[in-house]
Parts: C-alpha cells; sequence; structure tokens
C-alpha cells in the first residue's frame, strides 16, 4: 500500500491506561500493515506516551479536557486533516469521538458497534470484553490468536532514567518500590491510604527504600502514607512530569497499584507490578506482563465499575490486607 491508502487515523481515549493499551492495536496494524503511517488524535498529555511508541508516526494534540464535548475544536482539528486518510479507527464509544473522521471526511471508518452513531462509524464491529481481543478486533474483523497479540512496550532512555534517580536522591543498588495510591477514575478504585501506610511500614523493616508517585491530587496521600515511615518514604505525587513519571517508574524494583495508567505503564515499561482490584476486573485490564501479582477479593457485589462504593462498606477493597500485599511484593522482589 502506499500514499493515502497507507495512512491511518486513530482516535485515542482519554485516559493514561487506555492510551498505554492501544499500543496494542497500532502495533498489530504495523504487523499488518508495516509501511503504514499511524498519526493518533489524542490529549496533548498523550505525547509523553505516544512518542515512546515506535509505532505512531505522529501525535495530533487535541485540546480537549475529558468529559467536555468541545465540538469546535474538534470540528477545527477535522478540518485541518483535509481528508488524507482513508482510514480511521475510533476506539472510544462516543458520538464525539466518531465526529471527527466523519467531519474529516476519512471514506472507512472503524469503531465498535453503537446504535447511536451508525451514520458516523460505516464499519462496526462487536467490542470483545478484554483489552487485548478488543483491540485486535479494531485491527482486524478476522479472529486472531489470543498468544499472537503483542503486549504495550514503552521505549525508555536508561541514561534518562538514572538522571531522575539521582535527582530525586534514590539509590538505585538498593530495592526501590513504588507506591501508586491515586486512581482518576474514582475513589472505589483506591485501595485506601491506611493499606498503603501499613505497607509502606512493613516494607521499610524489610529495607526497602519506597517511593511515592501520583498527580497533584494524590500528594496529601502521599504525604500520609510518608508519615509512616519518613527514613525510608519519599513522596514524589506531583513532582514529575508525565514522561519523567515513566521512567522513574521504569527504574523501580516493583510497582504497588490501584487498576490506573500507571500501573499499566509500569507494566509497559517491564516493572514488577502488583495490581490491586476491586471495583473492576483483571480479567479485562490486566496488567500485561508476566511478572506480576493481582489481588481481587471477588466479594458478591464486584466489580461494579462504580466511582464510589455504592453500598459504602467497600469490601472488594478492604479485604484485601497490607500483609498479604507485603508478603507478594518481597515475594516479586526475591524472584
Amino acid at each position: 500500500m502506499t500514499g493515502q491508502d497507507s495512512r491511518i487515523l486513530v482516535v485515542a481515549q482519554a485516559w493514561i491506561g487506555d492510551v498505554v493499551l492501544s499500543q496494542i492495536l497500532y502495533a498489530l496494524l504495523k504487523r499488518q500493515q508495516p509501511d503504514a503511517s499511524i498519526d493518533v488524535v489524542a490529549p496533548n498529555w498523550a505525547g509523553a506516551l505516544l512518542e515512546r511508541m515506535p509505532q505512531v508516526s505522529r501525535h495530533i494534540p487535541l485540546d480537549v479536557r475529558h468529559g467536555q464535548l468541545g465540538l469546535w475544536r474538534r470540528w477545527a482539528t477535522a478540518r485541518r486533516l483535509n481528508a488524507v486518510y482513508q482510514q480511521a479507527i475510533v476506539i472510544p464509544r462516543s458520538m464525539k469521538a466518531a465526529l471527527l473522521p466523519w467531519a474529516a471526511g476519512i471514506r472507512k471508518r472503524i469503531g465498535f458497534d453503537s446504535r447511536i452513531r451508525n451514520t458516523l462509524i460505516n464499519d462496526s464491529r462487536p467490542r470483545p470484553p478484554d483489552i487485548m481481543t478488543r483491540m485486535a478486533r479494531l485491527a482486524s474483523p478476522d479472529p486472531v490468536d489470543p498468544n499472537s497479540i503483542p503486549r504495550p512496550r514503552l521505549e525508555v532512555d536508561p541514561g534518562k532514567t538514572a538522571d531522575i534517580l539521582r535527582q530525586w536522591e534514590i539509590d538505585p543498588s538498593e530495592p526501590v518500590i513504588g507506591l501508586m495510591p491515586g486512581a482518576a477514575y474514582g475513589r472505589a478504585k483506591e485501595w485506601g491510604v491506611e493499606s498503603f501506610s501499613q505497607l509502606a511500614a512493613m516494607l521499610s523493616k524489610h529495607g526497602s527504600r519506597i517511593c511515592v508517585v501520583g498527580t497533584s491530587k494524590d500528594r496529601p496521600l502521599g504525604e500520609t502514607i510518608a508519615r509512616a515511615a519518613p527514613e525510608r518514604v519519599v513522596n514524589l505525587c506531583g513532582e514529575t512530569s508525565l514522561d519523567q513519571a515513566i521512567h522513574l517508574i521504569s527504574g523501580l524494583a516493583a510497582a504497588v497499584c490501584n487498576d490506573s495508567g500507571l500501573m499499566h505503564i509500569a507494566a509497559a515499561v517491564d516493572t514488577p507490578v502488583i495490581g490491586i482490584y476491586g471495583p473492576t476486573s483483571p480479567d479485562t485490564h490486566p496488567p500485561l506482563t508476566d511478572t506480576r501479582k493481582i489481588f481481587s477479593a471477588r466479594t458478591l457485589c464486584s466489580p461494579c465499575h462504580q466511582r464510589t462504593c455504592p453500598y459504602g462498606h467497600h469490601a472488594c477493597m478492604t479485604r484485601i490486607t497490607p500483609e498479604r500485599v507485603c508478603e507478594a511484593t518481597l515475594s516479586l522482589l526475591d524472584g
């Protein structure tokens, strides 16, 4: 394929974890069409992730906040594309995401089934429950061997990783464990600051150095966790850019995470992951790495996929004890 036929536009989602997982799609597309040029429409911040995906040719920033309609910005972005693509793939299921390739005049517009946007998506495909076969279905309507589906792998600069560790006076010769207590989707996905604090105290007694990683919104959580072992814990919530966080995480001995974007970053840079699930399911969005331990309490009401616990007890998280997570973390370090 040459010219316009080899140019593919992808409209990505607006969550960090989803952008990381979208690399599955790009890798499959490049496997099918090695000469294809893949351009990705995504929020401004996503550039830090997309530039670490060798399959992506260009990031097209879309300055629209998550949940914002932004029709004028979407329309302006669409008109700048000038219909130079023969194929577009829309990962989100929303109407607003499907508007952009339609407005750009792209003839073939692939997306998941949705009755409300059948005029905007003219190649609708069923949406499998798990993320790997979901991305594979967007790449091709034909069945794909699950074992052949590639995992996300972000390219990092080891020199930059070393510089960032030095910047925060973290000695990589000792085991450095990252704790990631936040979750952008909602509080129900958070294991809880008390549990993370107890875990920090336990790990510090085993000689581990700990850094808490997250956004500025997570900084109060990091401060509370740091008080559990002030000589061994550094709170970096809100102190790093997304690019710095990617490199920092790549230098960790292990990462203890809620089901969050940082968990998927850790898996994509080959950092061992301890993933803690409550209202969501590890069956559909697991950390895609072989070096992992997953905790999921499987209560009668989970997974509920709610932003806050509808019953107020948060049992799906409180039943996962710091002692069990500590044991699993130490076993990953030993392994």
